[in-house]
Formats: structure tokens, sequence, C-alpha cells
């Protein structure tokens, strides 16, 4: 199947399970009836904005619309030995994070993440 008809499929059946029409999601996005069906339809392709936008709508994660084999095998590709974990994904995804078995406090969390953010814009 074609990657925009499956987004696109993803999409009207998020939409759909949520109980909201078009002109629903059409005025959560700041966009049109014909938008949405557009992308419903694959006619239209969405843009990682829009992507990042119904994921916090339905409350799932970007990689639901996609398949799981394009996800598995970016993942294979990223991670060939299975060792590497990001930690930007866990700490965005809210996951407990813990060293030597023990839970790093929130406060910890956030200060790890400024660490990496600040390697980011200096490296």
């Amino acid at each position: 199947m074609e990657l925009n008809r499956f987004v696109g499929n993803r999409i009207r059946q998020l939409r759909e399970k949520h109980s909201m029409t078009q002109d629903q999601l059409a005025n959560k996005l700041n966009t049109t009836r014909q938008t949405i069906s557009r992308y419903e339809t694959g006619d239209r392709k969405t843009n990682q904005d829009i992507l990042f936008k119904l994921s916090k709508i339905f409350g799932v994660s970007v990689n639901s619309f996609f398949p799981d084999e394009l996800i598995d095998k970016n993942k294979n590709a990223d991670n060939s030995n299975g060792n590497k974990i990001d930690i930007t994904d866990a700490i965005q995804e809210g996951k407990i994070l813990a060293y030597e078995g023990k839970e790093i406090p929130k406060e910890e969390v956030e200060m790890i993440r400024r660490i990496i953010e600040g390697r980011k814009h200096n490296g």
C-alpha cells in the first residue's frame, strides 16, 4: 500500500475512534474539511507538523501513522545490535528512567534533557 494512503487510513481510523467528524478535526488543525478528506484518501501528503499535531490530538505516537515494517526496518538500520535506546524519545514519551535500578527523579531527568539539548546546539 502506498504510504500516503496508509497514513490517510490511519488518520481516518483515529478520527472515527475518537468520534470526530472531518469538520471537527479540521477545526483542531486550523484547516478545511476538504483538506482532511484529501489526507484521508491519500490525495494530499501530510507533513511532519501535521503528523505531530495529529499525534497530540489523538494521544498516539507519530510512529503509529506508519506501517510497522517501515518502523522496524528503520529501527534495525539504526540499532543493528539492539542496544541503543534514544533517551529523548524515552523522555518525550514519559517513560520512567532509572540508573542502577533506582528511578531518576523528574527534576534530574529535566536537567539531563537540558544538557542533551545544550550539546546539540554547541556541538
